[in-house]
């Protein structure tokens, strides 16, 4: 086209994204932070509010599917407090076992966005499902309270 200087600065500008957008994607578990993680917590109404560590994180995708989970060591207070969040909410069941948003498929694009909050043996648990219409992936993500440990698990899967 007679514009070598275009030509260089373009193929520059198309490099560095491609760079950018791959070493985003390839260490992304390595920049989540604990501030990434307090948001996720409080779009479930969780707040942690003393200090904690970000004991593991992991995230997993592929064309159509993601999923994200990583393990949080909270304070014995966070853990009562959100214990006592879990427990009072108007929702709350004590069970075994509770039913999947995958196996109910009637309102699974188009239904409403859905909170529960439910105990087993071993843990507490707020799960949100949060349909966005068809075509598109619902949100679906789990807390769990472990009842022996201060800790805190957080599951986000879209598929």
């Amino acid at each position: 086209m007679g514009y070598p200087k275009a030509g260089i600065y373009i193929s520059i500008i198309l490099t560095l994204l491609i760079v950018i957008i791959t070493t985003l994607t390839i260490f992304e578990d390595d920049l989540f932070t604990k501030s990434d993680a307090q948001k996720l917590l409080i779009e479930q109404n969780i707040q942690i509010k003393d200090d904690f560590d970000l004991k593991e994180n992991k995230s997993m995708f592929s064309p159509g599917d993601y999923y994200h989970t990583f393990t949080l060591i909270i304070s014995p207070n966070d853990k009562l407090r959100i214990i006592k969040e879990i427990k009072s909410s108007s929702n709350f069941v004590k069970t075994d076992q509770s039913e999947s948003y995958f196996d109910n498929q009637d309102d699974y694009y188009n239904g409403p966005k859905r909170i529960k909050n439910y105990e087993t043996d071993e843990k507490f648990v707020r799960e949100l499902f949060e349909p966005h219409g068809n075509g598109y992936a619902p949100t679906c993500r789990k807390i769990e309270i472990d009842k022996k440990a201060n800790k805190l698990i957080f599951e986000d899967i879209d598929l």
